[in-house]
């Protein structure tokens, strides 16, 4: 989806493997599932927050609401979207997150 929308995309299958990604190449947002071999998404965006405090990281997953009612603390998760979702969804959860770059002022 990212992709179609002109993003360019890195995937990793588990997050030792995203932490190796982000150590190697500057990112803008990581977007990243609840459940994962080898690393919980909440626990990637945890390393991420502390490791890369200036990325994002929205957090995709099909238990939000069970999250949300047992006040799940989700520390370094931007956002969390709910499966299953459009890709307006994904959309709008990008531009919350990632700043628009400044364009050149005019003058």
């Amino acid at each position: 989806m990212l992709a179609f929308d002109g993003h360019q995309v890195q995937t990793a299958s588990n997050g030792v493997e995203a932490l190796n990604c982000l150590a190697k190449s500057p990112f803008d947002l990581v977007i990243t599932d609840y459940a994962m071999p080898e690393m919980r998404g909440d626990e990637l965006a945890k390393q991420v927050a502390l490791l890369y405090p200036r990325i994002p990281v929205v957090m995709i997953t099909a238990h939000a609401e069970v999250l949300a009612a047992n006040n799940v603390p989700l520390p370094g998760v931007s956002l969390v979207l709910s499966k299953p979702f459009m890709l307006d969804t994904l959309r709008n959860a990008i531009e919350q997150v990632c700043p628009a770059p400044a364009t050149p002022s005019q003058g």
